[in-house]
């Protein structure tokens, strides 16, 4: 009788091991399957540094509809935010601080950067 259930036993684990392996190959399947395929060429991405000699931090980035992108970042020495504009895709040009001239000692309080499509308002 013990070997009997013993047996029962034996099988019970070897039916387990071959669902799992079933189940593993068929998940394994349809994650080869589902990997997109690139259409074309080979994809490669470029990272170029912008860097100012006060140095900065909290980047941050803004496509427009158009393309164009504006960048900015917190200077850690002029106390100012650091801003680059440029078409997307392009390395943008610095073009200074757009809060350098606010007050004397106001600018770089942080760095939310939007652009729009639109006309600026005029004031």
């Amino acid at each position: 009788m013990i070997r009997g259930q013993q047996l029962e036993v034996c099988w019970e684990g070897a039916a387990v091991r071959r669902r799992f392996a079933l189940i593993a190959g068929l998940v394994i399947s349809v994650l080869i399957l589902a990997l997109p395929a690139q259409a074309g060429g080979s994809l490669v991405f470029n990272v170029f540094p912008l860097l100012r000699p006060g140095g900065s931090s909290e980047n941050a980035i803004s496509i427009s509809g158009s393309g164009q992108m504006a960048l900015t970042s917190l200077s850690w020495q002029e106390f100012g935010t650091n801003t680059w504009l440029g078409p997307f895709g392009s390395v943008p040009p610095f073009v200074g601080q757009f809060d350098a001239n606010l007050a004397p000692g106001v600018g770089g309080g942080g760095t939310p950067t939007s652009i729009s499509d639109r006309p600026a308002p005029s004031i």
